[in-house]
């Protein structure tokens, strides 16, 4: 069986951000020379940015503020009375939602726009065999979407309406063009994670036959009231009084989550498994070379039994706190506790930097879509979707 967790002993030499430098060079076009400089630049106020609750209470305002407006923007295409059902395709939904308002919040408004959503799903879906190293020329759409964004974030108008981030990137001692790759990098990993993170919430709470649907709302009018004015946004606070919201979005990332934890070796490292030798006499420590990939699949331990009771099951208060007010403890097979049970951000220094922003993103997004619709799956869609 394999071991639920790889850890990384200090004393090991890690290439932590091989996977992020080859996506900044090989799949966005950044100089490749430059790609690692521009990257370790922009970590640190990256991860400041995004992190800070001061930052973070300018930042969500403006997000609620675009989402209000693109739902919206929504209700007045459907048309219809006020108590009749549409038929909407859930993920393009999501998407569209999150894509306006995590670019123009996160980035500028110059790209926040809805004729660009196709460009950004060609790029997104070839994203992963160009990070593979596919030849490009196989893939024309992608080409094509990659020059249409530079082409937009090449605009000097892109700069002048840009957030505190773009202006950040902007102040970097680095290229134009390598400028121009973050931003679309930033781009990339900030809507590539978020829609489908807030879609799969949205999926599993919809498909629960235990009452998670139902169990939201009354939260929602619980903390916010039977009517309330979504034209004012909601304070951070606000939003972290809605801790099944918050619970739920954590299991359907559990469930779903399905990356690789990925570090290349920069020095032979022997890996004392403290496995006794068996009769063959094999040895109990093995030699990892350097040079070698390591790999880590989230999923072994996002569904390890002896960590989540009945772990292919979606539980919407997984990780909701107790009466008491107490965050749930997860412990490995050696009843050790787990600092981080989800891997879905990642953990440590290079945990996602943009994770405290989606987690209000989502919680005010369904707050919103649960308040002004009644949300039903049709038969079609209740089928069972294949965790990780």
């Amino acid at each position: 069986r394999m071991v639920p967790v790889l850890s990384s002993p200090r004393k090991v030499a890690w290439d932590r951000e091989a996977p992020q430098v080859h996506a900044l060079s090989h799949v966005m076009g950044c100089q490749k020379d430059e790609a690692r400089t521009v990257y370790r630049a922009f970590q640190d106020p990256l991860h400041r940015h995004l992190l800070h609750k001061q930052n973070l209470e300018h930042i969500i305002p403006h997000v609620q503020k675009m989402l209000a407006r693109e739902v919206k923007h929504e209700v007045s295409g459907l048309g219809g009375e006020g108590n009749s059902w549409t038929h909407l395709k859930l993920f393009d939904l999501v998407q569209r939602h999150i894509y306006v308002a995590s670019a123009e919040a996160l980035l500028s408004p110059v790209i926040a726009r809805r004729e660009l959503i196709p460009a950004f799903r060609d790029m997104n879906r070839y994203f992963p065999v160009i990070f593979a190293k596919f030849p490009r020329m196989f893939f024309p759409k992608f080409t094509a979407a990659v020059d249409e964004y530079v082409k937009i974030v090449s605009d000097p108008k892109y700069v002048e309406n840009g957030s505190e981030l773009v202006k950040i990137v902007e102040g970097l001692e680095a290229s134009s063009p390598s400028k121009i790759r973050v931003n679309m990098m930033m781009l990339w990993g900030s809507i590539a994670n978020s829609a489908p993170a807030v879609f799969w919430m949205l999926y599993y709470v919809l498909k629960d036959k235990n009452g998670a649907y139902e169990s939201i709302k009354r939260e929602v009018d619980r903390v916010l009231g039977p009517s309330p004015d979504f034209s004012v946004p909601l304070t951070l606070d606000k939003l972290d009084e809605m801790v099944e919201i918050k619970s739920a979005f954590h299991e359907a990332c559990r469930m779903q989550f399905g990356a690789f934890t990925i570090r290349d070796l920069l020095s032979d490292y022997v890996l004392d498994g403290k496995i006794k030798e068996d009769k063959g006499g094999r040895p109990k420590k093995f030699l990892i070379e350097k040079g070698t990939r390591l790999m880590g699949y989230s999923g072994t331990q996002h569904f390890d039994e002896a960590i989540f009771e009945d772990p292919f099951e979606f539980k919407w208060k997984r990780f909701a706190p107790n009466e008491k007010g107490e965050a749930p403890r997860f412990k490995d097979r050696n009843g050790r506790p787990l600092l981080n049970a989800s891997l879905a951000f990642g953990t440590g220094p290079h945990s996602c930097p943009g994770r405290k922003f989606i987690w209000y993103e989502n919680t005010a997004y369904i707050a919103l879509m649960v308040s002004l619709f009644d949300l039903r799956l049709t038969e079609e869609e209740k089928c069972s979707a294949t965790p990780g």
